[in-house]
């Protein structure tokens, strides 16, 4: 079905454009207070901080801690999770994920691999043995995009800043494949409480939403998702 977006009007590039500038970051609060308004500085501050905030830390282990918490994982399980993917294993995890998802460093999206597979798809699978084998990820097969969008208007804060990371798709794979893998034993480590307790805040929340448009008579709010996942109510403005 055509749309405004797919017709690529004025209209399109003007909503484009507002959003762009909605989300510019125009200036900054350093560790001092200290209000900064050039966009250089305001860069290395970020760079700064977020390199700070991702840094590698070593921990060292409490085993003795450890060692109260009971062994529910097997040593089959723990075959299951770090056998190689076949190929197969590994071509149904590409189109698995969504074509259109935003791509990373290299530039190449879900749509590229799936109408590709049959010239790039022996090489991916041979990359991503790689890194089983060697139980490790190169740093350009991790090296991602860091797209930092205001939690709110004129966002000055490090914490009112919600850092979305945009990964290779390749290295996209990898994540899926890890995941299949965890969602089987998952039901071994999480709890049925723990289950329980995230039913009732969808509940909880749902709950909220309804009594909200009985009192405000106003059929628009629900309860979403936003882009970290967690589930909010929101009010929908009107068309």
């Amino acid at each position: 079905m055509d749309t405004e977006y797919d017709r690529n009007t004025k209209y399109f590039h003007a909503l484009v454009k507002m959003n762009r500038n909605k989300n510019m970051i125009t200036e900054f609060k350093n560790s001092q207070g200290e209000l900064l308004t050039d966009q250089d500085e305001i860069g290395d501050l970020l760079v700064q901080q977020y390199t700070e905030k991702f840094k590698k830390v070593n921990h060292e282990l409490d085993m003795e801690l450890i060692s109260m918490v009971p062994c529910v994982i097997s040593y089959e399980d723990n075959l299951e999770l770090i056998k190689f993917p076949t190929a197969e294993e590994i071509k149904e995890a590409v189109f698995y994920l969504h074509v259109e998802s935003a791509p990373g460093l290299d530039g190449f999206n879900g749509f590229f691999y799936q109408k590709c597979w049959k010239i790039v798809g022996h090489d991916l699978t041979r990359a991503i043995h790689y890194c089983f084998k060697n139980s490790r990820v190169p740093m350009h097969f991790n090296s991602n995009f860091l797209v930092l969008i205001p939690k709110e208007r004129n966002a000055t804060e490090l914490n009112r800043i919600r850092p979305l990371c945009l990964a290779n798709f390749a290295f996209k794979v990898i994540t899926k494949l890890k995941a299949s893998r965890l969602g089987i034993i998952a039901g071994k480590v999480v709890s049925k409480q723990q289950y329980g307790k995230a039913t009732e805040g969808t509940h909880l929340l749902k709950e909220i939403a309804q009594q909200l448009r009985e009192l405000r008579r106003v059929e628009k709010i629900t309860v979403e998702k936003d882009v970290e996942g967690t589930e909010v109510i929101k009010e929908r403005e009107s068309s």
